[in-house]
């Protein structure tokens, strides 16, 4: 919401985000809400990429899940993929690739009877969010890992938009390494900056270039900051506050809204998307240690 209460409307059909914050910021809170929002969609299934132990990512899995990790009174996971491993993140971003190259082929009479060249989004043709947890770092990083990665994920920014895949990524701070991508200058035309009162790292002027009289010392709470969309200019907000309790409800609350992935949407994607909720695959989420041990990658790939 703006400083007058008025709720900011944020269109990701063609739009990708960039969301950043220092810790400490509001920034894990924000993404909750935003995986709130798209929970209550009738249209979106939301894949989420977070290499820091899937925690973003978990709190809409595990209510889902019983100890066994099998479907809890018939509930779905209030997101529809959950990557914790550089292994299962690649795995997730070439089957949205492959998604998007066979909807290009096999829609081709849809779109010509809609007349448009962008994939009309329904329940029966959902669109895929990918939200990346500091995946603005991952494109900015060199070690050979973040490349593989970073290729993937320009790769579904660059082809996917027509084909309704679009992507959220979050940063720690709005730097030059994050916002250099000419790419993400390009797509991530909705930009949010939480402050929570930290100048370190935090250039308002390239994350919003173009407006003035931005500065961190407006927005010094928790979950403020600065939000721009190409509809709206960069100016001051707060997100909602979402606890723990309140994302085991939306999970239950939402679980027979979600879509199914479109029948040739799920042929391009194989098995390494079918079997996604396998007990093995998701063996990590239940480790009763606590999260002593690190995520298990695929087994394969297909």
């Amino acid at each position: 919401v703006r400083t007058n209460g008025a709720e900011v409307g944020v269109h990701l059909r063609e739009q990708c985000a960039l969301v950043v914050g220092p810790t400490g910021s509001g920034k894990t809170n924000m993404v909750h809400t935003i995986l709130a929002g798209f929970a209550r969609a009738t249209d979106v299934l939301t894949w989420v990429i977070d290499l820091n132990a899937g925690s973003a990512g978990l709190p809409w899995v595990r209510p889902a899940l019983d100890g066994d990790g099998r479907p809890v009174d018939g509930m779905r996971p209030g997101v529809d993929w959950l990557a914790a491993t550089p292994e299962e993140a690649a795995l997730m971003l070439d089957t949205a690739i492959r998604i998007a190259k066979h909807r290009k082929t096999v829609y081709q009479d849809l779109m010509a009877q809609a007349n448009t060249d962008l994939l009309p989004i329904s329940p029966r043709i959902p669109q895929i969010m990918l939200v990346i947890d500091e995946g603005a770092e991952i494109l900015a990083g060199t070690d050979k890992q973040s490349r593989t990665l970073a290729a993937k994920i320009l790769e579904v920014i660059r082809i996917a938009r027509a084909m309704g895949i679009r992507t959220v990524l979050t940063a720690l701070g709005a730097t030059g390494a994050v916002l250099g991508n000419l790419m993400i200058r390009r797509e991530a035309k909705v930009r949010v900056a939480l402050t929570g009162g930290e100048t370190e790292g935090m250039d308002l002027a390239k994350q919003f270039p173009g407006s003035r009289g931005l500065r961190t010392d407006q927005a010094p709470y928790k979950g403020a900051g600065f939000l721009g969309t190409p509809e709206s200019p960069a100016a001051l907000f707060k997100s909602w506050r979402i606890l723990p309790n309140q994302i085991r409800d939306i999970v239950a609350a939402t679980s027979d809204r979600h879509p199914v992935l479109d029948a040739p949407s799920a042929t391009a994607a194989g098995d390494a998307y079918a079997r996604r909720w396998d007990p093995d695959r998701t063996a990590w989420m239940r480790d009763a240690g606590g999260g002593g041990a690190e995520p298990a990658a695929p087994a394969a790939r297909g």
